[in-house]
């Protein structure tokens, strides 16, 4: 495999432009008006004050989603590249003919109008200085909104405001015949319903249709909508990666290098600070992958701070800065003596109104000037702030407020992105200070009604967050939290309606996902533990919610088995029981070996006369049939759980060197740098074959991309797996993941030991990975006389694992990350050990040996690669799923979709 990124040579020649003044002067103003970051300036927006966009900001990656008529027009190196679902620099996909009209997608905060800010501004320079390249030209789409589609470039030229006369009017006119013209056309997700059709009409025949280049952005999830459709045919899809752990790494030290007035000491304790808070919270820094978020940590955390801060506590804390720190601006603004006071409990919450008013007006993202003005107008009047007979100064204390709201004498939680028209910096302060008056003013019946409707999730998500620090409106979410999971009782007959009971199903997960984000913490800190126990139905009128908590897990547990309900809707729910307590899963010592499986031994075959196609380099031939002797043994029934890893976690598994048999295992628990080399060695050999799929992913890719120096947290520098805090792959009872295999074969012995010590197992006994052979003569049962090619029977059925949708031409994810484990066969009477095929790919201990090599394929030590078994949830093979399909690994790797289960065997 080559390098995961497209050559610069196969870019596009850049043209010859013709030089006048108008043009200069325009270039001149993008250049100016693209600059600076739009936001993450510490000091305010003064144009003297903001950060350099090119000083601070780190390109991301994309990903072909969508190759559209690319394809055809892809060179065989590119159509590799395409095939191979890599990521790709964003500069040297744009710059190539095969993307001249393309979409970028990506989630909200991701950078999308920053990108084309930044793409603006360079080649405004690079047209401007050379005489070469493209003239750029931004279009913000939300326009369409207010004043309706343009007719044609003419018409959109006179409403666009950087556009200041006729000649630069018939600059870019001229310049648009030539097919000179780079236009941006940003934000199509901002677009409204009842305009989208006549837009999509409008650059079909208009901007796709020309020679200029043409890029698009939408927030993904709005793309791929078709409620209404925003999709354009065969246009590319190039989806925008968040930062990685390296890049954010670097935005955080760029940021406070230039930010910073201190000396270089205090700059680099700020670094240090920014880091950890970073490494010691997984939820910001999967947060921070938002690079607008980056910019927030980076902000919070240059300021003196809590002790321990979450995510609610940060937007928090974020919105407090936006709204209420006017000295940030360092004489930005007006001078701030003279400033009308402006009231911050007031201010917070006239902004917690105003944004839960425009989402439950069918989501708005933009309000218009005099709206706002006239929206502070009433809340200052109607909170008593001003007299409202008395003009003068209700006109004066509706522009203060307006100015700190909007940024003119504050850094801005608000922004004017088109003229008279403002929106919030980010779609999360906005559902954050939603949520905020959806707990503390919403009417109990308005909440309800919202809590039906999947925009809302968030929002609601928030609300928990923000009474589990307050604990003020705790009540009233626990009420709404009863009367959802009412609804989906499990001795209540269930509607008719097949969508009427995914929406009552649905809004009963969301109750169990707002208990679990509230958490028991605080309902012992705010006097509701009586609603972590009990079997009785609560009662709404009972303050202490007696019952609550088991009767969710009662409830939504009963969703998860319900076979006629959407399988995504039963996994969110098993998700939810997960997040509150799976009551399926004890981790005392005794429910661990209950959970063992009897598998009878005796003389059987293995392997298959089949031959099991791979899609990728990785391959490990299957065995032919093999006839063998097994003793019996018992497996457990599912893979090892992060509940039950958390015990070896807790009881210092990672410091006690007797766990860590072996020599390359007590080196890695004991950090040796030797052994890190040869792991760095190992890695950049075999890259290639190890991790195919995985670099299609940014945080594989930056790996891959800086060789190396940036391995150690994968392969050295870690006291916990990969994955622990990482909120897709942490929920208590999914399979641990993220763990090599000697981190596998450690907790074995640490629960050896802890077995015997409790007489659970004989001291003939002991715990360990099973051996390919036992792996696969269970997972067929082999020993039947009726042999199966998959866990279940002979063919392949999705509804048994859980895999990739394979129906499509690209394999497309089912559920990003492990489901907690037996959800295939959740409420059915156990068939042998559960989860062999999918969800995670599993350690056995054997060596990658042919099965008829006569060498130790048991031997101990050593780096040479282990076989792993069953698929997963992220394999991109059809077959992974079958009992004779192989891989192998690396005993050093560890991935997000690689996890492992014990056996219990005699010794010989």
């Amino acid at each position: 495999m080559t390098d995961h990124r497209i050559d610069l040579d196969e870019r596009e020649e850049r043209p010859q432009l013709t030089r006048s003044a108008a043009l200069s002067d325009y270039l001149a103003g993008v250049i100016e008006d693209t600059e600076h970051l739009v936001f993450g300036n510490p000091r305010g927006i003064g144009q003297a004050a903001r950060l350099r966009l090119k000083d601070v900001w780190i390109p991301q990656d994309v990903t072909v989603r969508d190759a559209g008529t690319a394809r055809a027009e892809a060179s065989p190196a590119q159509r590799r590249v395409l095939d191979q679902d890599e990521p790709i620099q964003i500069d040297a996909a744009l710059n190539m003919r095969i993307f001249r009209k393309a979409v970028i997608t990506g989630n909200p905060g991701y950078g999308k109008s920053t990108l084309c800010a930044r793409l603006a501004h360079k080649h405004a320079v690079e047209a401007n200085q050379q005489g070469r390249g493209w003239i750029p030209l931004h279009v913000p789409l939300r326009m369409v909104n207010q004043r309706g589609v343009w007719s044609s470039l003419e018409d959109l030229l006179h409403r666009l405001p950087q556009i200041h006369d006729q000649a630069q009017r018939t600059a870019i006119l001229d310049a648009n015949v030539h097919g000179y013209l780079w236009i941006f056309l940003d934000g199509l997700d901002e677009v409204s319903t009842e305009a989208l059709s006549e837009l999509r009409r409008r650059m079909e025949v208009g901007p796709l249709a020309s020679a200029n280049r043409v890029t698009l952005t939408c927030r993904t999830a709005d793309y791929w909508n078709a409620r209404p459709l925003r999709r354009l045919d065969g246009t590319p899809v190039l989806e925008l990666s968040g930062f990685s752990e390296d890049e954010l790494d670097l935005y955080v030290e760029n940021w406070h290098v230039h930010a910073g007035a201190g000396r270089t000491a205090q700059i680099r304790q700020r670094i240090s600070r920014t880091r950890r808070l970073l490494d010691a919270h997984g939820d910001l820094r999967e947060l921070a992958e938002s690079p607008l978020l980056a910019a927030v940590v980076c902000i919070v955390e240059s300021q003196p701070r809590e002790a321990r801060m979450g995510r609610a506590a940060l937007l928090r804390r974020a919105i407090d800065h936006l709204l209420a720190f006017p000295e940030w601006r360092r004489g930005g603004g007006r001078d701030l003596e003279q400033e009308q006071h402006v009231d911050r409990d007031i201010l917070r919450r006239i902004a917690s109104r105003l944004a839960f008013r425009m989402l439950t007006e069918e989501g708005a993202l933009a309000i218009s000037r005099s709206d706002v003005r006239g929206f502070i107008a009433g809340q200052l009047v109607e909170q008593n702030v001003v007299d409202g007979s008395d003009e003068e100064d209700l006109d004066e204390a509706k522009r203060a407020y307006f100015d700190r709201l909007v940024g003119r004498s504050s850094a801005g939680l608000m922004q004017e992105r088109e003229t008279g028209w403002y929106e919030f910096a980010h779609r999360s302060f906005q559902e954050y200070l939603a949520a905020q008056y959806l707990i503390w003013f919403a009417e109990r019946p308005h909440r309800l009604r919202l809590a039906g409707r999947t925009e809302w999730r968030e929002v609601f998500g928030y609300a928990a967050s923000i009474v589990q620090v307050s604990g003020q409106g705790a009540g009233d979410l626990l009420i709404l939290v009863h009367r959802l999971l009412k609804d989906a009782d499990p001795g209540l007959r269930p509607p008719d309606d097949a969508e009427a009971a995914r929406e009552v199903a649905e809004r009963a997960c969301l109750a169990a996902e707002m208990l679990a984000e509230f958490g028991v913490d605080a309902a012992r800190q705010w006097g509701l533990a009586d609603a972590l126990s009990g079997t009785l139905e609560p009662d709404t009128d009972d303050p202490a919610f007696a019952g609550l908590w088991p009767y969710a897990v009662r409830t939504v547990l009963r969703l998860a088995e319900r076979q006629d309900l959407p399988r995504l809707v039963r996994m969110r729910a098993l998700c939810a029981v997960s997040r509150i307590d799976d009551p399926r899963l004890s981790t005392e010592p005794a429910g661990v070996v209950a959970r063992l499986m009897e598998i009878p031994g005796g003389r059987g075959q293995v392997g298959t006369s089949r031959p099991l196609d791979m899609r990728e380099i990785k391959k490990t031939p299957s065995s032919p049939p093999l006839e063998v002797t097994v003793r019996p043994f018992r497996m457990a029934g599912f893979p090892v759980t992060n509940r039950e890893y958390a015990e070896f976690v807790d009881a210092g598994g990672y410091d006690e060197p007797r766990w860590w048999s072996g020599s390359e295992a007590s080196r890695w628990q004991a950090k040796d740098p030797s052994l890190h080399q040869e792991l760095v060695e190992l890695w950049e050999s075999q890259k290639e074959l190890n991790f195919v799929k995985e670099f299609s992913e940014a945080e594989f890719a930056a790996y891959n991309a800086d060789k190396s120096t940036r391995i150690a947290r994968r392969t050295m520098d870690r006291d916990l797996p990969l994955y622990w805090h990482d909120s897709r792959f942490n929920l208590p009872t999914a399979p641990v993941v993220g763990v090599n295999l000697w981190e596998a074969e450690a907790y074995c012995r640490w629960l050896q030991d802890r077995l015997r010590s409790l007489d659970l197992i004989g001291p003939d006994e002991e715990v360990g990975l099973p051996t390919e052979i036992e792996w696969e003569w269970a997972a067929g049962r082999r020993w039947s006389g009726t042999a199966r090619a998959y866990p279940w029977g002979d063919e392949f059925d999705d509804t048994q694992c859980l895999v990739r949708d394979f129906t499509e031409a690209e394999p497309r994810i089912i559920h990003f990350g492990a489901v907690p484990v037996g959800f295939t066969r959740i409420g059915l009477a156990p068939d042998g050990p559960e989860d062999l095929a999918g969800n995670v790919w599993e350690w056995v201990s054997s060596l990658n040996y042919p099965w008829t090599d006569p060498r130790d394929r048991e031997a101990r030590g050593g780096l040479d690669k282990r076989v792993v078994r069953g698929g997963s949830w992220y394999s991109r093979e059809r077959l992974a799923s079958h009992v004779s399909f192989r891989v192998e690994d690396p005993p050093c790797n560890a991935y997000w979709d690689l996890g492992f289960r014990i056996v219990v065997r005699r010794r010989l």
